[in-house]
């Protein structure tokens, strides 16, 4: 079979796959081994499928299989916490359902079984849907699915959930309760910038704009970059830093290791290290802080992210209107 099918790589120097006129694929990638790589494999997952339908029917492709070849290309074109997401997720569904579990055999009621039985958060089960529903996404384009199986399934609403932050007494004892002055400098870092575990442990000096004042993140969670601007407390932290290479030299986890042991000194053993961005826009909000200038520090590209933050605004609002007397 003849696929007019083309590798190109765009003026913005990324690699993409030409699937036909009217669909295009992101390979993510500005490596040019790297993509004709995944050129190759998408178009052979292309040609099955059409083969296939040619013949009324799906490739006959195990969960096993499947997860395998989307974890590859996963991890070739997509940010590590996405790959270890997505890992996670099919981890739990191949336990659950078994490597040999066909893939055009799993439907709309086994995901939802499969959510409802996970003894995870609701937080984690709306996690796991998401890459779920994006996997079988990729099933559906690559012509093993005639349809996803997640498409219609909503996340479950967690009304009771709001963020958690701490006080400037609290932000004190886990200061206090740290001994190697370079993770105090992180969890402070934390603190100014509301930055995410990811984006601070990337930064490199270089990243640092001395003269217009400001910090680039170069990738955030939304893929873009962001800039941060240094206050004066922020400078006086970030002259201690290293002045070349990385500002921090721990992977992601060991960071979350650490804090979680601090934090258990400080008596703060509910924390987690998400909490010191909630911390960071929270501070801000009772300030007074507008949440569309918040929604612009965080990163967020949707304002109802931010919104988690509108209850303490109003709350020192009503505060502070409470305090005239006529």
């Amino acid at each position: 079979m003849n696929l007019l099918m083309r590798l190109f790589r765009h003026r913005n120097g990324i690699w993409y796959a030409e699937i036909s006129r009217q669909k295009r694929v992101s390979l993510k990638t500005r490596d040019r081994a790297q993509a004709q790589a995944l050129y190759r494999k998408l178009k052979k997952a292309v040609l099955d499928g059409r083969l296939a339908a040619l013949q009324g029917r799906l490739p006959d492709k195990n969960l096993a299989d499947f997860a395998e070849e989307y974890l590859e290309f996963s991890r070739k074109t997509q940010a590590r916490s996405t790959w270890q997401n997505n890992r996670t997720a099919l981890g739990h569904l191949l336990t659950v359902l078994g490597a040999r579990a066909r893939l055009a055999q799993i439907d709309r009621r086994t995901l939802e079984i499969f959510l409802a039985d996970l003894p995870v958060s609701i937080i984690s089960r709306n996690t796991y849907l998401r890459h779920l529903k994006a996997a079988f996404a990729r099933a559906v384009a690559w012509g093993y699915l005639r349809s996803n199986p997640g498409q219609g399934l909503k996340q479950i609403k967690d009304h009771r959930h709001l963020p958690r932050y701490l006080e400037r007494e609290d932000i004190q004892r886990l200061l206090a309760a740290e001994t190697d002055p370079r993770y105090a400098r992180l969890w402070r870092f934390l603190v100014l910038t509301g930055c995410r575990r990811s984006e601070a442990l990337q930064l490199q000096a270089r990243d640092i704009d001395w003269p217009r004042q400001v910090i680039h993140v170069r990738r955030t969670k939304a893929r873009r970059e962001k800039l941060l601007p240094i206050t004066s407390a922020l400078a006086e932290l970030l002259r201690d830093l290293p002045q070349v290479g990385r500002l921090w030299p721990w992977q992601p986890d060991a960071a979350s290791h650490r804090f979680a042991k601090i934090a258990r000194r400080a008596g703060l053993a509910h924390v987690r290290l998400h909490d010191l961005r909630h911390t960071f826009a929270s501070h801000l909000a009772m300030a007074g802080v507008a949440l569309q200038t918040i929604q612009a520090l965080l990163g967020h590209e949707d304002i109802k992210a931010t919104q988690i933050y509108a209850h303490l605004s109003e709350s020192h609002l009503r505060e502070a209107a409470g305090k005239l007397k006529i």
